[in-house]
């Protein structure tokens, strides 16, 4: 399991590559707060991040987020199902926990995501998580 500090990196990288691919206006609700996470029988320590945007952009982009995530290592499937979205789900193949999801509807869009399940503790990293928002204000 990979270091919760790299799971956080990689998670937002995978994100803002998406975000860039397909353009627009986006609002950040990326979720500083750690939460906890299991990978077989090992617990650990993940993050998730949330950006939505009311802009819009062709059909066709799915497809161009799917062709990038998977250049990352991650398997995609298609749902049109989940109205009013039109998704794009991304999972790692090294690690279920990391998944991506692009959402796509007629007057909005969303990206979500969680991380790999990184090797560390839940309670340790909520302190230095704290640590790290205290001394940016």
């Amino acid at each position: 399991m990979a270091d919760p500090a790299q799971v956080r990196t990689d998670l937002y990288s995978q994100l803002d590559k998406a975000q860039e691919l397909i353009g627009g206006t986006w609002d950040n609700a990326d979720d500083p707060s750690p939460t906890d996470c299991t990978v077989g029988s090992t617990t650990g320590v993940t993050f998730t991040g949330t950006r939505r945007s009311n802009d819009t952009v062709p059909e066709e982009t799915r497809a161009k987020v799917a062709a990038l995530w998977e250049s990352m290592g991650f398997t995609t499937e298609t749902k049109d199902d989940v109205a009013p979205y039109r998704l794009i789900i991304a999972t790692s193949k090294v690690d279920p926990e990391n998944t991506l999801t692009f959402g796509l509807a007629d007057k909005a869009m969303y990206l979500e995501g969680q991380g790999a399940c990184g090797d560390g503790d839940l309670s340790e990293w909520v302190d230095i998580v704290n640590k790290e928002l205290a001394a940016k204000d």
